[in-house]
């Protein structure tokens, strides 16, 4: 074997090593919701949750703004310079003190929007937050590839916070409690990792550091960040203000929280792929950066498109089980948000692990600003009338036309990937299992058992249909 194929095989197996560490974790975070959101809706209720939802919405879009698009510039920039261990040194230094300055000015200015809320006395509670958030350094492990650290901290905090959650929160009064818990599980998250960083970074002299020359190419990326922040929280804010009642806003954050799930494991693959695809960008090997586009396409829609159609032939089942009697008639919204997760776990790839990764801002701000703008309208347009069925229809037209704008320049920078085929093909394997599990709702069995035998089916029918046709093993070959 060649030096550059073993090079080649040792990237491949860092890849894979990273992702099975990611999606260790992800798997435990889709599972933990399994237990905390039906224990959440049964004990706090519709009206509590939805308060909830709504403040946490609130100071998500300001550390959105606040953070001016560093979020997805840090991942980037620490993988363009990981081969220069003192370059990256000063980098990681002079974005975390940029943070540090930037949370500063959002704590000021959410003092300023808490003292004129009516929920001036829950507000405060999310400062803890506010400084988790900024203080994260888990975009430094993502960069260089090593996400042991990142996942080791996300396990100990997430299960510690998780058992406190029902050992502290009782009845519907301990909605405080809830909150509390979330804004201090989210600042911890930031503490833990931070001895992780002492062996992966060299002295720097912190005279010579120059935190502004971040500024701009982060403001650069802070424009289609926000605008994502947009379409993905402020339908929570209109909920609010339009339709008054703040259980119209757990209605619709916990089906939408079941229906993106699945969208777990594609994050997992987008978080570990856009450092590396920054990295093969810069060496200048094209080839590569269109197999891993290709292999990502395949893979997450090998995972999302059985679990859309699953979910919605077992959505009026699964959220009277899963949600509680409150919650049993909101069936048809998880229905509805179901083919949202096909164009996300896209986006995923033509938006983060493309665009991201290639440093295109300008294509990645006009795809992003055009779903936000898309979504205000039509919300604006549609929650007075249709309610709820408003937002989701406002959320999935945004996400539409970001997945096509996207995909658009991608294409036109690297081709075709001669994958269309195999879309049609799961797409048509999908929906016969789709078909198969909606008909199990007429079994004369009890909800919990019919449900267990469904998902089995499911499982099962389309396994058959995906190794009997060769599917799996292409995309394995790709």
């Amino acid at each position: 074997m060649s030096r550059c194929e073993l090079i080649v095989l040792n990237n491949e197996k860092k890849i894979l090593q990273n992702y099975l560490y990611n999606v260790s974790y992800q798997i435990v975070m889709t599972i933990l919701p399994l237990a905390t959101i039906p224990y959440l809706t049964r004990v706090l209720g519709s009206y509590n949750l939805g308060i909830a939802r709504y403040t946490e919405s609130v100071v998500q879009i300001l550390t959105v703004f606040g953070l001016l698009g560093l979020v997805w510039y840090s991942n980037r920039i620490v993988a363009y310079n990981r081969q220069n261990e003192q370059l990256l040194s000063s980098c990681f230094w002079e974005i975390f003190f940029m943070r540090i300055i930037l949370m500063v000015c959002t704590l000021v200015v959410f003092g300023a929007i808490t003292l004129r809320s009516e929920y001036r006395d829950i507000f405060p509670i999310y400062v803890f937050y506010i400084m988790g958030t900024f203080l994260d350094t888990s975009w430094f492990f993502t960069g260089i590839e090593e996400m042991k650290p990142v996942v080791i901290r996300n396990y100990i905090v997430r299960i510690i916070s998780t058992v406190l959650l029902f050992v502290l929160i009782r009845d519907r009064d301990d909605m405080v409690v809830f909150i509390w818990l979330s804004s201090l599980t989210m600042f911890a998250n930031s503490i833990v990792i931070f001895p992780f960083l002492r062996s992966r970074l060299t002295r720097v002299s912190f005279r010579g550091l120059n935190i502004y020359r971040h500024f701009l190419p982060s403001l650069a990326l802070f424009l289609p960040q926000a605008a994502t922040q947009i379409y993905v929280q402020c339908d929570k804010v209109l909920i609010k203000y339009m339709l008054k009642d703040p259980s119209f806003i757990s209605f619709y954050t916990e089906n939408e929280k079941i229906a993106k799930m699945p969208l777990i494991l594609a994050t997992a693959l987008s978080t570990v792929l856009m450092p590396r695809i920054a990295f093969e960008f810069k060496s200048g090997n094209k080839d590569r950066v269109t197999a891993f586009i290709r292999k990502a396409f395949l893979s997450i829609y090998l995972i999302i498109a059985p679990c859309c159609t699953g979910l919605m032939a077992v959505a009026k089942n699964f959220d009277l089980l899963f949600l509680g009697k409150e919650f049993a008639d909101t069936y048809p919204l998880l229905i509805a948000f179901c083919p949202i997760m096909i164009f996300i776990g896209f986006s995923n790839v033509t938006g983060i692990q493309y665009l991201v990764a290639l440093d295109r801002k300008k294509e990645l701000t006009l795809s992003y600003v055009t779903a936000a703008v898309s979504n205000l309208i039509i919300d604006i347009i549609l929650i007075p009338v249709i309610g709820l069925y408003g937002a989701v229809l406002g959320t999935l037209c945004a996400e539409i036309f970001a997945f096509v704008i996207q995909y658009y320049y991608m294409r036109r920078d690297l081709g075709s990937f001669h994958i269309a085929s195999m879309i049609l093909w799961i797409s048509i394997a999908a929906a016969i299992m789709g078909v198969i599990v909606g008909g199990l709702n007429l079994l004369p069995v009890g909800p919990i058992l019919q449900l267990a035998i469904q998902v089995a089916a499911g499982v099962l029918v389309f396994l058959f249909l995906m190794v009997s046709s060769g599917t799996i093993k292409k995309v394995l070959q790709l």
